[in-house]
């Protein structure tokens, strides 16, 4: 489960959370990493976008808090992943400093899982140098649930096949 701040305007207008640019960012680390968006659930501590874009206040966290803890509840992930500063502070109580890429028990909603602190990926598309460490925590995250790391590209698993009585691949362009 990602659980980020709030949704952005096109998050608002699309009703899914990582609609935009962040997300795309996101869905490609994510691929990078072998874990990919299917599958996922993706969530934010309000579920609403406040006035202006605003950092939600105390009392719009609280307010949506339940409805978090239901979503956690209902979804019981293995890893959670407290993206960006907000929700690290929500999540684990405590500020942000020095938590990134760190993992932790927690028990949230009445359900134990590992937390781990990341970078926004929106953060990442405004600081470039972000990406890497994202993308290496994403790796990390894959390592905790045993994806397997995508094949290189160009590179394809299967089996590998003998040529056939022709000796080569000539006898295919006849097919064509």
């Amino acid at each position: 489960m990602l659980v980020a701040d709030a949704p952005g305007l096109l998050d608002d207008r699309a009703g899914v959370p990582f609609a935009g640019p962040a997300g795309k960012l996101l869905g490609e680390l994510m691929a990078a990493s072998g874990l990919g968006l299917a599958g996922v659930a993706l969530t934010q501590l309000v579920k609403c976008r406040a006035p202006g874009g605003r950092d939600p206040q105390p009392d719009e966290l609280a307010a949506c808090r339940p409805k978090l803890d239901s979503q956690i509840a209902l979804v019981r992930p293995r890893v959670i992943c407290a993206l960006g500063t907000l929700a690290t502070r929500v999540l684990t109580g405590r500020e942000p400093r020095a938590q990134r890429g760190q993992t932790r028990r927690v028990t949230l909603a009445g359900h134990a899982c590992t937390l781990i602190c990341l970078h926004h990926p929106g953060a990442a598309l405004h600081n470039r140098r972000l990406v890497p460490e994202l993308a290496a925590d994403l790796a990390r995250v894959a390592a905790l649930l045993g994806a397997a790391p995508p094949p290189p590209v160009g590179v394809l698993p299967g089996p590998e096949l003998e040529p056939g009585p022709g000796g080569g691949d000539d006898d295919q362009l006849g097919l064509f």
